[in-house]
């Protein structure tokens, strides 16, 4: 049993992954069955495989639903895939995957989408992915890096 405080997970023989950072808490069942309740109340939702359950302060309740996130594992494997993927969406990942902190200067950049599959890839070798196609240029300093140019 996980309880992160805002939601308890109970495994049932399953892999999975948890995200339970900020106000909400976010369960992708790769395999087998989850159990996810909320503390103190009598409501549970039982995931399996290619369920996403979440809780948040915002929703009564939980939600269930497919998971269609392919990233979701990322942190783990280094494989990332973009579909007319936002660079808000991207910038996120990047930095759950690389744990950098990412600077985009011109906000113009936010409405460039990138499509793209990185197997395995360190963090410089899809930076450069990401520029030559957005025509960026980037700086990595310590663990921030920063996205520079006009835009798409």
């Amino acid at each position: 049993v996980v309880n992160t405080g805002k939601g308890i997970i109970k495994v049932l023989g399953t892999s999975f992954s948890i995200d339970a950072s900020g106000s909400e808490v976010q369960v992708c069942v790769e395999s087998g069955t989850v159990e996810l309740s909320k503390p103190e109340e009598s409501i549970a939702v039982v995931l399996e495989k290619g369920d996403k359950g979440e809780i948040s302060d915002r929703n009564k309740g939980i939600i269930k639903k497919p998971n269609e996130d392919e990233n979701y594992l990322a942190w783990k494997t280094r494989v990332l895939s973009f579909k007319e993927t936002g660079m808000r969406e991207v910038k996120r990942i990047l930095e759950d995957v690389y744990g950098v902190s990412v600077i985009i200067e011109d906000t113009n950049i936010l409405d460039c989408t990138i499509t793209s599959k990185m197997k395995k890839k360190k963090l410089k070798e899809v930076l450069e992915i990401i520029s030559r196609t957005l025509n960026l240029d980037y700086t990595i300093e310590k663990r921030e890096v920063t996205l520079r140019g006009f835009g798409c």
